[in-house]
């Protein structure tokens, strides 16, 4: 059982890697997913995503309700993580499904770097001070009252090279490390809609979301390149019942502004009715329910195809397509597939039976068995009368 447990584990895996997420179930999914971990050095870590339509955009939430599901052992609290594989990617932007889906991820973390790619610091990234054990002179035959040298003034260093400085008995060495000032910009690096990232490109500065008619508000959150910079948001609450802008507007240190603009296009929520009213023939009537989606029915040998009315349910959205209705056979197959607005699909199908001449060739047989069997008899009589009579004479 064990087994076959981990060879469960290993395709779903394979799935995920692939980036194919459409044959997931929660428990396949829940089982892929790593759970909390102390990382020594680096690890590929597993996640499990749940993902739902909300407010006409994609939402994705982990399965796993533990807030910190791993941490390095070296005490690194911010490591360097990258995502390496996803099978997420196609849940992004706009969507009109009921329900729920699953889906994976994996992603690198490595534990000796920090977020921005440096080597991490165990000591805190404090400047180190060596200190040398004083050495000893030998004393001469004169002596002479010790003289006090002052620490030489240093400068601020323009190198990143140790700087050491020196007095008759001590040496000290200083680390100093200089840093880069970030320069100030209005780049952006994520936008996010309801925690669904919308994938920003540098290059457009417009996007369209559809969302829900009745929707006031909606939760807009965006990462900055320069976390010195500024960001406004406007249009996002109080929205009217009609297609909307709202802004978003990035100002910089030096005073640049970006703006980005995103559309809001309302719809109402669509119809997920794939049923049908009714399949109607006049010369073969069928004893219809829309909750019953199999048929069986008898037909005449010659017949070729049948007449069929298909009214959907949902008239005015759902639509249908009838296939197989052509040179029927015995064990034939007519296929009514039913569309909803939302896309859900439904199919009818009816089986076709064809009355054969079969009892007829059985009367046929039997007759003239029957006559072979009477002409025996009748034969049998006659070769016995004759033989009586020429034995007499």
């Amino acid at each position: 059982m064990k087994k076959i447990w981990l060879l469960i584990v290993m395709v779903v895996g394979l799935i995920s890697f692939s980036g194919s997420v459409s044959a997931l179930d929660y428990a396949s999914c829940n089982a892929f997913a790593d759970r909390y971990l102390k990382i020594n050095g680096t690890y590929n870590y597993k996640r499990c995503y749940k993902v739902t339509c909300s407010y006409g955009v994609y939402n994705k939430s982990e399965t796993r309700e533990t807030p910190q599901d791993y941490s390095c052992a070296n005490g690194n609290t911010n490591p360097y993580v990258s995502l390496i594989n996803t099978g997420c990617s196609g849940y992004t932007g706009s969507c009109n499904f009921y329900g729920q889906k699953f889906c994976t991820t994996v992603e690198f973390v490595d534990c000796g770097k920090t977020s921005n790619g440096q080597e991490f610091d165990c000591g805190g990234g404090k400047t180190t001070v060596v200190t040398n054990r004083p050495t000893t002179q030998t004393p001469t035959t004169t002596t002479k009252k010790p003289t006090t040298t002052k620490r030489p003034t240093t400068n601020k260093p323009t190198a990143t090279k140790p700087v050491v400085t020196t007095n008759p008995t001590t040496q000290v060495e200083t680390t100093t490390t200089t840093t880069t000032e970030v320069q100030s910009s209005t780049n952006i690096k994520k936008i996010l809609v309801n925690d669904t990232d919308i994938k920003y490109d540098s290059s457009k500065d417009s996007y369209t979301i559809k969302m829900l008619y009745d929707i006031t508000e909606v939760d807009v959150k965006v990462e900055l390149e320069d976390e010195r910079a500024q960001v406004s948001i406007t249009g996002n609450t109080d929205m009217p019942n009609e297609d909307h802008e709202i802004k978003i507007v990035v100002t910089s240190l030096t005073g640049e502004t970006k703006e980005v603009t995103l559309k809001v296009k309302r719809y109402t929520n669509l119809s997920n009715d794939c049923t049908l009213a009714n399949i109607y023939s006049e010369e073969y009537p069928l004893d219809f329910s829309k909750n019953n989606y199999n048929y069986k029915l008898t037909l005449p040998k010659k017949a070729k195809a049948i007449n069929l009315e298909v009214v959907p349910t949902d008239t005015e959205n759902a639509t249908y397509e009838v296939t197989g209705n052509e040179n029927l056979k015995n064990r034939s197959v007519i296929k009514i597939d039913v569309r909803a607005e939302d896309g859900t699909m439904c199919q009818y199908t009816i089986k076709i039976k064809k009355n054969s001449n079969t009892w007829k060739y059985i009367i046929i047989i039997v007759l003239l068995i029957s006559i072979l069997i009477g002409a025996s008899f009748f034969l049998y009589r006659y070769l016995m009368k004759s033989k009586g009579k020429y034995k007499y004479e």
